[in-house]
């Protein structure tokens, strides 16, 4: 047995590692964003506090060359040429009155007081206070665009922070992670393939092959219906049925109706999320799981018996090959191709299906020995007979529900009526099981 062990893990670690780097990375892309525009805002508003410097620095220079030059002998000057200008009189004014007003004039010039001369008016104090306004505005300016860059700079710095916890909680994730990278831990084995060959060959003719069936019957898995199939198929006619209904479950995928109805219909919706919506090392987890918890591969048909654990490494490894194909539509196509075919091939083909089945059964068994409702079901012994039914399902249902971790719909139909029953809803992986009196079908809800 070729197998790389790593370092033992609970079967199954919640999805929220992968939700935290998920939300952690678009915190992480929303943060650079926000970081991107603080600093183009940051780079504006310091170009307009270089502008607004030099603008003060240009009123200043202004205001010292004014200052140098007296505006009051300009004021004086006026008043001088005022002085000297020729009087006017109004037109109305008799010569009498105009001759009057000289004489006044004349006589005010022999007055011993003489009136105080009146100042010019100072312009300079205009140009003073609205200097001092416009000052005091850019000053006030100035200091708004301060106050606004050290807060984008804290607001930055604290980005800074976030992202750097968002870096480091990604990195202590990734470390954690790193030893469940996917690796093929079981190689091709020619002489194991053709012991496989052989022995599954020789269950189905000691069961299916001894029956006679139409040919579309012979399917594992058969086609899909659409929601009126799915009422067609379980009487379901009242309207508001049907309604209820359809919020569960809208599409049926017709299994074949052998003993094995319960596990074809669980292990194709579990490999559907274990090689799909899985991770790799969710994959390479529950892989382990089956490693460190010793799953045997038994299974008794009659006086038939398999009791080999080379089978259990030949369903590994074509498990595996399924797992490490690229394409999801390709390895989708292959899953199902497998659960159809039901003719064992010279090179292996067909044999995936009985297999899965056979481990299904011996994991049940397992799980159920580590349970604390392993005395409940009283026909445990049903689990390793090939194609037998076990009336205690709901027992193996719900334990499977919370080993795996997986949210499991039972939907029972009656008489055109159904009941629902769930187990581990929290979880967020869904398997659907439709089953009536002895059969058991997979349902969707698309």
């Amino acid at each position: 047995m070729n197998l790389l062990y790593i370092q033992e893990k609970s079967p199954y670690k919640k999805v929220q590692i992968i939700e935290n780097q998920y939300q952690c990375q678009n915190q992480l892309k929303k943060n650079r964003d926000i970081l991107n525009q603080r600093y183009d805002e940051l780079t504006l508003l310091q170009q307009i506090k270089i502008t607004l410097e030099k603008d003060i620095a240009r009123a200043k220079l202004i205001l010292q060359n004014r200052s140098s030059f007296n505006q009051s002998n300009i004021g004086s000057e006026k008043q001088n040429q005022w002085n000297y200008q020729t009087q006017k009189y109004p037109i109305n004014l008799s010569i009498f009155d105009r001759s009057s007003i000289v004489k006044t004039q004349s006589n005010k010039q022999f007055l011993t007081f003489q009136k105080r001369e009146k100042r010019p008016f100072d312009y300079n104090l205009i140009q003073k206070i609205d200097d001092s306004k416009n000052n005091q505005k850019l000053e006030h300016t100035i200091n708004e665009l301060v106050e606004q860059n050290q807060n984008k700079e804290i607001n930055n710095q604290e980005i800074q922070i976030n992202n750097n916890e968002i870096s480091q909680q990604n990195n202590q994730d990734e470390q954690q992670e790193e030893p469940y990278k996917l690796i093929r831990k079981f190689e091709s084995n020619q002489v194991r393939l053709q012991k496989t060959i052989n022995i599954i060959k020789e269950l189905q003719n000691r069961s299916s092959n001894k029956r006679i069936m139409e040919e579309s019957q012979k399917y594992y898995l058969r086609e899909i219906g659409d929601f009126n199939t799915l009422c067609k198929h379980y009487s379901i006619k009242k309207l508001t049925t049907k309604q209820n209904l359809k919020q569960h479950c809208n599409k049926i995928q017709f299994v074949r109706g052998d003993g094995n109805c319960f596990y074809t219909a669980f292990i194709y919706q579990f490999f559907i999320h274990l090689l799909f919506t899985y991770n790799l090392n969710q994959y390479d987890q529950f892989i382990q799981f089956v490693l460190d918890k010793k799953i045997q591969f038994k299974i008794n048909c009659e006086d038939f018996q398999i009791d080999d654990q080379e089978l259990l490494e030949e369903f590994l490894y074509q498990l595996q090959q399924l797992r490490l194909i690229v394409n999801e539509e390709d390895r989708k196509q292959q899953l199902l191709s497998q659960f159809i075919q039901y003719v064992i091939t010279d090179d292996g083909q067909g044999c995936f299906y009985n297999l899965s089945s056979i481990f299904l059964r011996n994991l049940c068994d397992t799980i159920l020995e580590l349970s604390d409702m392993k005395d409940q079901c009283l026909d445990r012994e049903n689990l390793l007979i090939w194609e037998a039914e076990c009336n205690y399902n709901e027992i193996i249902v719900q334990i499977l529900a919370q080993q795996l971790k997986i949210h499991i719909k039972l939907i029972f139909f009656q008489n055109g009526e159904f009941i629902m029953q769930d187990y581990e809803k929290d979880c967020q992986n869904q398997i659907i099981l439709l089953i009536q009196p002895g059969h058991y079908n997979i349902g969707y809800n698309d």
